[in-house]
């Protein structure tokens, strides 16, 4: 069995622009365009991001990226709330419509970060978290919605993402939709977003899987830092786990880790099969494997330059003979 993680999009926007239009919001990095949903703010590039505008009045105003509709998402884009922490920056899964999405985002809910649905002109908090955040500095934010279940993480962008997520919510109202960034600047400013990217969020099994016969997963690639080139997942069949890193990307550091919770992360030990060390990370390619200890595994990519990873995941059950 053969499962393919997928990169919907990514707009590169902290590097060097390769834009259709200088100074302009569309094209993105990947060719693909931003389209306003809602909202009356104006948006630009500038210096590397993308420069969502105050317009006439404080809606919320939501872009949608590359016109895709998707039921698994995650979303990893850096924003910064530019002038006060009232100022509203995040983004959205599901988008169906300008009446229909989930959202994540700072300043809607004062010193919190909060998971919400905005269904048919009203909006409900669906859970949220203490977190004071400060104007004109750049966050990174994690979204991410699979099956019935919402996620977001958010921490300062200048240091190393967290393995904890900052709330969790669920809900079944909005099964599939587009993906994006939502904004609400407060006066004449702007919110600032960059490094966005959308992928399938995490791989959850909609059929049994035989624990005897194992199962591959190829196609992992991770493009950019804090991104996962083996998304979480639920090994508990299994007894062991084998990691080929086919591809490392330049800098890179892709760094293993497990939970029991699929919340709280630590940090997982592999075994090299090339120099027979063990280690929590990997910087080279090459054949990694550890044994089940945790429910759930993931292979990040902690440090990152430019290019792409990529990788080949085994998932093994050890009978006893």
């Amino acid at each position: 069995m053969s499962i393919a993680f997928s990169t919907y999009a990514t707009d590169a926007t902290t590097a060097s622009p390769i834009r259709g239009v200088p100074n302009a919001i569309s094209p993105g990095s990947d060719g693909n365009n931003w389209t306003q949903i809602s909202g009356n703010q104006t948006a630009s590039y500038v210096s590397n991001q993308i420069v969502l505008t105050y317009g006439s009045n404080s809606n919320l105003g939501v872009w949608t990226y590359a016109g895709q509709s998707q039921a698994d998402q995650e979303v990893l884009v850096n924003i910064t709330q530019g002038n006060s922490t009232s100022a509203v920056a995040g983004a959205v899964l599901r988008c169906v419509d300008a009446n229909h999405f989930y959202y994540a985002d700072l300043g809607n809910s004062s010193g919190n970060i909060e998971i919400g649905k905005y269904i048919s002109g009203t909006f409900t908090q669906l859970a949220s978290a203490p977190f004071a955040s400060a104007a004109g500095t750049k966050y990174g934010l994690r979204f991410q919605v699979v099956g019935q279940t919402l996620r977001v993480r958010v921490w300062d962008a200048s240091t190393t993402e967290p393995m904890n997520w900052s709330a969790q919510a669920t809900d079944i109202v909005l099964f599939t939709g587009g993906f994006g960034i939502c904004t609400a600047p407060t006066g004449t400013h702007s919110c600032f977003y960059d490094t966005f990217s959308a992928t399938n969020g995490v791989y959850i099994s909609s059929t049994p899987i035989d624990p005897t016969v194992g199962v591959e997963q190829v196609g992992l690639i991770a493009t950019g830092a804090n991104a996962d080139l083996v998304p979480a997942q639920d090994i508990s069949a299994y007894n062991m786990w084998s990691l080929h890193i086919n591809t490392i990307a330049t800098g890179g550091t892709i760094t293993f880790q497990g939970s029991n919770d699929n919340v709280n992360w630590v940090s997982a030990y592999g075994y090299s099969a090339v120099d027979k060390t063990t280690a929590s990370s990997a910087t080279a390619t090459g054949l990694w494997a550890g044994p089940r200890l945790y429910r759930y595994f993931r292979a990040r990519q902690t440090v990152w330059t430019s290019g792409a990873s990529a990788a080949t995941l085994e998932l093994y059950y050890r009978g006893i003979v």
